[in-house]
């Protein structure tokens, strides 16, 4: 496998103490989502193929809703920026022909990408990157973190969409290979060969397993990763947008040097019981109830209670700290499974050895906790 680029000595522990400092990030413009860059007619991803139902999934976990704009979707995304793209591979046995396919979340269309290998294995591996430019620029040098996060959002939320079904999830998969099967350059290429087009980063890959397989394959990307590049995207000049140049090359180092690693690991995810289509589909966060009862504190930074006076309570409970839980939020429809609380991305290297942290954490309890070195 293609070695990680270049790193000093405790570039990871560098890059996450000044994400969670003080540092304020450069205040820059707003912005706004570019065009989706996969040109051509897109399919709907409805159709009568097999046991994995393509639509149903994207629907409940990365479509837009038409209604809400785009910004607001089942998936969480650190300032609704929504940095997560979806690459379909999809085999035998879906509701979509064989093929590479583009998904736009906001049409709910699949776009042609290019041809199936011909050993390509059932189902469906949708592999996940992130385009950093709109986070780094709303966020600065905190980007690269929440970009983590948003792929586990978007991962955890595709794996919610398609169980019961069986459904496997690599957060350790090598970049490389990743940007191999879904038709991207790779690393060394990406400005070279496609200027004036967004890097992607490719970090997640989910297997939606078929049912029709008769003998799991256990490397689901190596045909994939034989295929050339196909489809080219639209130029978008200025792709960069507004974020600073070096704060993006900062983020897209590290999420290329995290995305290095070895043989793919693929764990299997589950729904837990409680969490039924109907929760997913009508998912949305609303503020803590304290919120609507009672009026917003007044007090200056450090005091605490708020004054009293006319109109003017205490919100009831303990001091808050950074240690105090939130309230919990209201959902529309059953509770979905509780959080853990999420890995710390430091990565380490290991003598000889790649990077085998989690890049992504998985924001619910029906993914597995990744594995450190």
């Amino acid at each position: 496998m293609p070695q990680a680029p270049p790193a000093a000595p405790g570039l990871l522990s560098r890059a996450l103490a000044d994400a969670r400092s003080p540092r304020v990030p450069r205040t820059v413009p707003y912005l706004p989502e570019r065009a989706f860059p996969w040109g051509g007619p897109g399919l709907h991803p409805a159709g009568a193929g097999g046991g994995v139902d393509l639509d149903r999934v994207l629907r409940l976990s990365l479509a837009a809703p038409r209604k809400a704009g785009g910004r607001l979707r089942p998936v969480a995304s650190a300032g609704a920026l929504h940095p997560v793209r979806a690459h379909l591979l999809v085999g035998p046995g879906c509701s979509l022909p064989p093929g590479r396919y583009a998904y736009d979340p906001r049409a709910h269309r699949a776009h042609p990408r290019g041809r199936a290998p011909p050993t390509r294995p059932p189902g469906a591996v949708v592999v996940l990157t992130v385009t950093a430019a709109r986070t780094v620029a709303h966020y600065g040098h905190r980007a690269w973190p929440l970009l983590l996060l948003d792929a586990g959002h978007a991962a955890a939320a595709l794996a919610l969409a398609a169980a019961p079904g069986d459904v496997r999830v690599s957060l350790d998969a090598d970049g490389e290979e990743l940007a191999a099967a879904a038709g991207l350059p790779r690393a060394a290429d990406r400005q070279t060969r496609r200027p004036g087009v967004e890097s992607e980063l490719p970090l997640v890959a989910i297997w939606l397993r078929s049912a029709d397989a008769l003998a799991p394959s256990t490397a689901p990307l190596t045909a994939w990763a034989a295929l050339p590049c196909a489809a080219i995207p639209l130029p978008q000049p200025g792709a960069g947008g507004n974020a600073t140049p070096r704060e993006l090359f900062a983020a897209r180092h590290l999420l290329t040097y995290l995305s290095a690693g070895a043989d793919s690991t693929w764990h299997p995810a589950a729904r837990p019981t409680p969490v039924t289509d109907e929760t997913l589909r009508t998912r949305r966060s609303a503020p803590p109830p304290t919120w609507r009862t009672h009026q917003p504190p007044t007090c200056s930074p450090g005091s605490w209670p708020p004054p009293r006076g006319p109109g003017r309570t205490a919100p009831p409970g303990p001091r808050p700290s950074a240690a105090t839980p939130r309230a919990p939020h209201d959902h529309a429809g059953p509770s979905p499974p509780a959080m853990p609380a999420p890995p710390s991305p430091t990565g380490r290297r290991a003598s000889g050895g790649s990077v085998r942290q989690a890049r992504c954490w998985s924001p619910t309890a029906a993914l597995p906790t990744p594995r450190r070195p």
